[in-house]
Formats: structure tokens, sequence, C-alpha cells
């Protein structure tokens, strides 16, 4: 009885952890043996060149405007949360959606930002609490991702 117990204790502290965004860079994904291959062909590209390949070929002004919205909030999350990074930190990152605008998996390219491992923990603290509750204000009818070179200004 007592081990069902601290079963479910166990499940009741971790599920809320296992449903938070995947906030990581992409060597250490790759380290970790995730395959960002296999998770991007889960996800249709939010915007394309070929309005066929893309879940807002219509509304790619509007996604590209909460898109940009994003990285500004995200951005002033960083901020207050005190994360140390140069400002207007340029690095890469790929973003996966789910079709509610929920952030499923956010990879970056900490190499690329010339983080430390210390930079690259605090980071990714402070997004995933930023990313835990943030929802895009623009759905889709199938999971989304959108890449993008991002410059973070801190000031």
């Amino acid at each position: 009885m007592q081990y069902y117990l601290t079963s479910l204790i166990f499940l009741l502290f971790t599920l809320p952890a296992l449903a938070q965004p995947a906030v990581q860079s992409i060597n250490s994904a790759d380290q970790q043996g995730i395959n960002i291959a296999e998770i991007d062909a889960k996800y249709k590209s939010a915007i394309h060149a070929d309005p066929a390949k893309a879940v807002f070929a219509e509304l790619q002004p509007e996604f590209i405007k909460h898109y940009h919205a994003l990285i500004l909030e995200a951005g002033n999350h960083l901020k207050k949360e005190g994360v140390q990074i140069e400002n207007g930190t340029r690095m890469f990152t790929r973003i996966y959606f789910s079709s509610e605008g929920k952030i499923d998996h956010f990879f970056y390219s900490a190499e690329q930002a010339g983080f430390s491992d210390v930079q690259e923990q605090e980071f990714n603290e402070a997004m995933s609490k930023f990313l835990a509750n943030y929802k895009l204000p623009i759905e889709a009818g199938e999971p989304f991702a959108q890449c993008s070179p991002v410059v973070y200004q801190l000031h």
C-alpha cells in the first residue's frame, strides 16, 4: 500500500514537469540521442515559400505578427529573470507548436549564441518557465513548427 501511495505522489509531482515544453540546445538534444529530424517530420511548417507546405498559407502576416511578439516577450522574460547574456545575442531557433498554439519543443543553437554551460542552464530554466504557460493567439488544424534566427534585445 505504501508503494502505491509513494508512486501516486511521485506521479502527481512529475506529471506537470513532463507537460512543460522541452527547451534545450541543439547540441544537448543531439548528445541525448534526441532525433530532431524525427520530431520535425511530425510538424508541418507554419509558413513556407510553397503555400501548399504551410499551415498558415493564408494567414502568414498574422502568424508572423504573433511569432514576433513571442520572441519579444521571451526576451523581456529573460531580462526579468536576470539571465546573463549579451544584449543582441543571436541564435538559430526551431520551435514546435501544438495545433492549439502551445509550445511542445524549443531548440536553439547555444554554440552560435556563445553560451557557457552556466548561461545555457540559466537560459533553459528561464525559457522553460516562460514557455510553460505560453500560447500563441493563433491556432491551426495540425501541429506546426517555425525556425528562424533570433536576436534577443535585453535592454
